[in-house]
């Protein structure tokens, strides 16, 4: 049954909806706190009707990159599981497949609950439940196509026989192969890297990016791209961020986009801004389930790879402006 598979992943959908999903119910009230949304905006209403731009918040598009990482997410975790075991894939794959379709219907099912609440002013049994049927139906789509690339990604991985000695590695000693690979690749150390951000100095905010930026390269190799850019797009978003907060640079607008004109507008960062400036929104734009309207738009491996390139371009550059 692969029991730590299962509770990993139903823990990851209950953080998910007792962080972001729950506090819209307050929306109508003065007590709804402030939420993070994917990209780390900060979404905050206090006694307003929902309608209008809160519904369209809520409905188009704020849970799907959530969604979306998890998924990605809940299948490497179903592989490491396997690799670390020395067990076969497939059943690990399953069992992470019916753990997120579970997962993302008690996220659509909250929200349907929290609409009807809302719409109801309190009084749910007056007005109709939402629909969340077709919602279910794409994200259950784009779990089968992560399956497939799982299964593709596990033929390539070698089982690594459980012994004691292994089984003891710690979180951070597991880290390292991954850091390893993109050094090899990217020729850049974890160790370099990190002198490069000194800038973040809260440490859980530290390791959140080492872990992004590994989770992103791993996505990327073994073709969950699509991922691989939401990831990356994060990374590259939340350092811009916190560089301009550490140089005393006033944020109107908490977008990639008003980041990096920021630093157009001021001179900083050169380089590494006007070679992202273009390819990043290019990144940004293809993320949208909407513009997959053919192969052609679907993401590749090339920019999934070139997406994670672009942190280490920008970080380059971080200790040499001035």
């Amino acid at each position: 049954m692969h029991p730590e598979i299962i509770f990993a992943i139903d823990t990851a959908f209950a953080k998910l909806e007792r962080e972001k999903i729950t506090p819209w119910a307050f929306l109508t009230t003065n007590e709804m706190p402030p939420i993070e949304d994917y990209h780390g905006r900060v979404i905050q209403y206090r006694g307003v009707k929902f309608e209008g731009s809160p519904e369209l918040v809520f409905w188009r598009g704020f849970v799907d990159p959530f969604l979306e990482a998890l998924i990605g997410w809940g299948f490497k975790l179903a592989l490491d599981h396997a690799r670390e075991r020395g067990l076969d894939p497939q059943p690990c794959i399953d069992v992470a497949q019916q753990a997120l379709e579970n997962g993302v219907s008690r996220i659509l099912n909250r929200m349907k609950d929290i609409d009807r609440r809302l719409r109801g002013n309190g009084s749910p049994e007056k007005v109709h439940p939402r629909d969340v049927t077709a919602a279910k139906g794409t994200f259950f789509g784009k779990i089968k196509e992560y399956k497939a690339s799982a299964i593709q990604a596990s033929v390539k991985q070698p089982n690594v026989p459980e012994n004691k000695e292994h089984t003891m590695v710690s979180t951070e000693s597991k880290a390292a192969p991954g850091w390893k690979e993109i050094e090899a690749e990217y020729h850049i150390s974890k160790r370099t890297f990190g002198k490069k951000i000194n800038f973040v100095k809260d440490e859980f905010r530290r390791k959140i990016i080492f872990r992004d930026i590994e989770q992103a390269y791993f996505l990327a190799s073994n073709g969950f791209y699509k991922p691989a850019v939401i990831l990356a797009g994060g990374v590259i978003e939340e350092l811009l961020r916190l560089y301009l907060v550490s140089k005393s640079i006033k944020l109107s607008d908490n977008t990639l986009n008003s980041y990096i004109q920021i630093c157009i507008d001021k001179g900083i960062l050169k380089t590494a801004v006007y070679k992202l400036a273009d390819t990043f929104r290019e990144f940004r734009n293809l993320v949208h389930l909407a513009r997959e309207e053919s192969p052609r738009h679907t993401i590749s491996r090339p920019t999934a790879k070139s997406a994670v390139a672009s942190i280490f371009t920008i970080a380059n550059d971080f200790n040499s402006d001035t």
